[in-house]
């Protein structure tokens, strides 16, 4: 794979010409080389539905109790859907998609038909369950104070304070995870320093470095 380069050299190992590629799987996620997050969104959202899909039988049934059924959904289905999910870039698009299914789900699981006309926030309330989008954020916060309590000589941490040297022309910059991280750590009002400070405490540093749960949220245990 190429990342942003002009290079049109093709590279050969023991004189075997490798295939270039413009995104391939790794670990169970998909790396894109234009930093795409659609197509690995696209396979999460798949792969959970098959696994919704499969536990008919446990959503019809009126001998298990409605919160049995969110604790299978959340460790079945759910987990599913968000693995890796502190790795990802979201954006509106992203968050619309990721909440569409998510609601679909609960509304089957709760018996809620759309002539009712219930809203996703009431969904949440009556699960009980976090609203996905924030978990993601939760996640991806929680991810970010692992990283900087690395060691400063690892990869991860290197990585995400590096910044390129060569200027190239002006134009609109990519999307990426730590210009995610930016945009909300300014919404929280925090800075790098500040985050570095909250983040060495493993068990505070834990939560503070959440600003996104959402008042009276709670988890399924």
């Amino acid at each position: 794979m190429k990342v942003k380069t002009k290079s049109s050299q093709k590279i050969s190992i023991n004189n075997t010409e490798l295939e270039e590629v413009k995104d391939f799987k790794y670990l169970g996620s998909y790396i894109s080389a234009d930093s795409n997050i659609e197509k690995e969104i696209s396979t999460r959202i798949g792969l959970a539905a098959q696994a919704f899909k499969r536990l008919q039988n446990i959503w019809k049934s009126t001998a298990l109790h409605t919160k049995t059924k969110l604790k299978i959904y959340t460790s079945n289905v759910r987990s599913v859907l968000l693995y890796a999910s502190e790795t990802w870039r979201t954006n509106t698009k992203v968050e619309s998609r990721l909440r569409g299914f998510e609601s679909r789900c609960l509304r089957r699981i709760l018996k809620i038909r759309w002539q009712q006309h219930v809203t996703n926030v009431e969904v949440n309330r009556r699960s009980g369950i976090t609203n996905i989008v924030q978990e993601v954020k939760s996640r991806r916060w929680r991810w970010l104070g692992h990283v900087l309590r690395m060691n400063t000589q690892r990869h991860p941490h290197k990585v995400l304070r590096w910044t390129p040297q060569a200027r190239g022309k002006r134009v609109r910059p990519l999307g990426t995870w730590r210009r995610t991280i930016e945009e909300e750590m300014k919404a929280a009002g925090k800075t790098w320093n500040e985050l570095n400070w909250l983040a060495q405490d493993r068990v505070a540093g834990g939560d503070l470095l959440v600003p996104y749960a959402p008042p009276g949220a709670k988890r399924i245990k």
